[in-house]
């Protein structure tokens, strides 16, 4: 098992070479002197290796338990190298889903469906009113700052209704919404 300061004597060679620790635990030590943890293991006969992180950033100990991780989730029958991956799509795909994104796409579905040109101008002119939350990924968006968003516009006295009602009310949760969202 590594220790520490056996780590902190490693020095970079002309090819990389590996340092075993325990239980498929290695430091991989690069030429450039990058010292990266990696993990190596077997699944349905397919020898994978799940990249830790690397040494300082990640400490003996730190790699250890994230290695300690990766075998329970082996245990269960859970490729820690593919549940890695699809943490990250997962994380990539709702940071990409914006409230705008969402929006347009309703506002796409309206216009589709025959909905009148004057409804399709309201609906974008309301977007731009929710400008401040619409770059943000929806998944972080809470219901509380939709809630703020849809006041302020009420306070400004921003209607979305044709004949000169002002259908912001309709728009904006009730106070019976507004108390859920606490």
């Amino acid at each position: 098992m590594l220790t520490v300061v056996e780590i902190r004597a490693l020095k970079p060679a002309k090819r990389p070479f590996k340092v075993a620790d325990s239980d498929g635990l290695f430091l991989l030590v690069q030429p450039s002197g990058a010292l990266l943890w990696r993990f190596r293991y077997r699944i349905l006969g397919i020898e994978r290796k799940l990249s830790l992180g690397s040494f300082p950033d990640v400490t003996l100990q730190q790699a250890r338990k994230k290695r300690d991780i990766a075998r329970a989730e082996l245990i269960d029958g859970i490729d820690p190298v593919e549940e890695k991956r699809q943490r990250k799509l997962k994380a990539e795909l709702a940071a990409q889903t914006t409230f705008k994104l969402v929006a347009e796409e309703f506002i796409q579905k309206m216009e589709r469906e025959g909905k009148s040109p004057a409804t399709i101008k309201k609906a974008r002119w309301f977007l731009e009113l929710l400008k401040g939350i619409a770059d943000r990924p929806i998944a972080s968006i809470t219901p509380h700052e939709l809630l703020d968003a849809l006041k302020r516009i009420e306070r400004r006295g921003g209607s979305i209704g044709g004949s000169g009602g002002n259908r912001a009310e309709a728009a904006t949760p009730s106070a019976t919404t507004a108390s859920a969202c606490r």
